[in-house]
């Protein structure tokens, strides 16, 4: 428990000078802020969920970054310090496609804050076939003996939207799947639907077409990574696919 006015302090090595950002993970009271720096005086920020997100600049080396309590308690789980995440947005020059099982990365790496708005069509070859929307991904690899697409479908951090015939589903992936939300829904996969992904801190909302979006607070979040598409048992097409702030 950090108390208003008390400060811990962290060893850190940075390997890279220049554009950094400290996440600190945890549950905070509200209105609470925290002062993050090397030295004395540090940068306040405040909640996003169960984040607070500070940009630094950092030399390279070994530091001691400092954390005080400015306002409310705070009870810290987790402090990443990672480059900062681009600056600029990113938007699909033509159609992506992906035919069987499978899962690339279309957008930057590196984000957090981030919004993805995509237009895509699933064309499902068995009745559990599904398309995604991934983002905040990182480490995709495939399965075992062979690369197997199919066999590593879950093999990546991050999360996904998934469009079923029956249902919207939004899953959190640790080289395994937890599903976090679900909404039944009948959809007409054959046409194009708009996905849009709207990732604040640790809070997620995601809405397919006009629907009611869907909503995650998620307590210990993958922070960063980047975004693109995936299919199980099926094709996928994206015609558009806009990454951004």
């Amino acid at each position: 428990m950090l108390e208003q006015g008390r400060e811990v302090a962290y060893a850190v090595d940075v390997a890279g000078g220049g554009p950094h950002a400290v996440y600190l993970t945890g549950d905070f009271e509200a209105g609470s802020a925290l002062a993050v720096g090397l030295g004395e005086a540090g940068a306040v920020a405040g909640p996003a969920g169960h984040v607070v997100a500070v940009p630094m600049g950092l030399p390279p080396g070994e530091h001691v970054l400092r954390v005080r309590a400015v306002r409310g308690r705070s009870v810290l789980d987790l402090v990443t310090v990672e480059p900062a995440a681009p600056a600029t947005g990113f938007e699909l020059a033509g159609p992506a496609t992906i035919v069987g099982d499978g899962k690339v990365l279309l957008g930057d790496e590196g984000r957090y804050d981030l919004t993805v708005e995509a237009l895509v069509t699933v064309t499902p070859a068995a009745a559990e076939g599904h398309g995604d929307v991934v983002f905040r991904a990182t480490q995709l690899a495939d399965g075992f003996e062979g690369d197997d697409p199919r066999l590593g479908i879950d093999f990546l951090l991050g999360y996904s939207v998934q469009l079923r015939a029956d249902r919207v589903v939004l899953a959190r992936h640790d080289y395994d799947e937890r599903v976090l939300v679900e909404r039944r829904a009948a959809l007409d996969l054959a046409v194009p639907h708009r996905v849009m992904v709207r990732a604040r801190g640790s809070r997620i909302e995601a809405q397919v077409d006009d629907a009611e979006p869907i909503r995650w607070d998620d307590p210990l979040p993958h922070l960063t990574g980047g975004a693109g598409i995936r299919v199980f048992s099926g094709t996928i097409r994206a015609d558009r696919f806009a990454v951004g702030q």
